[in-house]
């Protein structure tokens, strides 16, 4: 019996650091990156069909997007190793939870073009009202914007954050006429490019982070 139960584990253990080490490859950088396969009976790994996959990380950063706190698990996987490295090639996403902090999102827009109009800017969380965005802008003269925004899920891999409001000095204007700015400032997040599919269908704005799950 315990080499019956040696037999079906072995195979498990050794496809997830195989997969481990694969996956952290991936990524920009990671910490505490882990997964764990099972798979019943153990033969069905030879094929590249795993029953579960979990894969968790303290933090991992793609595209200059750093995200922490990953939690993510699969069903009915299905793995290939035809181009002389594993990849997941289906996968159906159950459980999905990460984190993406005030300060990470801040570093991060400030590489993306849209954000080159202000000479300075800042953020915060707002729990009940969505992303505060204020700083000054050069158009002819200085102007200090502020704006308020919401996150949305634009789709199973990519979220976008919309204009609602914004203000010119001591103006506020409706977003139809702000429309170019508004148009501007209404950037996606793509998770497309994780080695992992996943399912994004919730996203709540925390004190200082927003929590992106299924």
């Amino acid at each position: 019996m315990l080499g019956l139960y040696i037999l079906q584990l072995l195979p498990s253990i050794y496809i997830s650091q195989v997969l481990t080490d694969q996956l952290a490859k991936e990524f920009d950088q990671s910490q505490e990156l882990e997964v764990e396969v099972s798979a019943f009976p153990s033969f069905k790994i030879l094929f590249g069909n795993l029953d579960r996959l979990e894969f968790n990380a303290e933090q991992l950063e793609i595209d200059g997007i750093l995200l922490t706190d990953v939690k993510a698990e699969f069903r009915a996987v299905k793995v290939d190793n035809s181009n002389d490295k594993w990849e997941i090639k289906r996968a159906n996403n159950t459980e999905l939870d990460f984190k993406l902090s005030q300060t990470n999102l801040y570093n991060y827009l400030r590489t993306r073009n849209e954000f080159d109009i202000f000479s300075e800017f800042k953020l915060d969380f707002l729990p009940t009202q969505g992303l505060f965005l204020a700083g000054e802008i050069k158009f002819i003269d200085t102007f200090f914007i502020q704006l308020l925004g919401e996150f949305e899920v634009a789709n199973n891999e990519e979220i976008r954050f919309v204009v609602t409001e914004l203000s010119v000095e001591d103006y506020r204007f409706e977003t139809e006429l702000i429309k170019p700015v508004r148009d501007r400032l209404t950037f996606r997040l793509d998770f497309s490019k994780l080695p992992i599919p996943l399912d994004i269908k919730q996203i709540e704005i925390k004190e200082d982070y927003l929590n992106i799950s299924r």
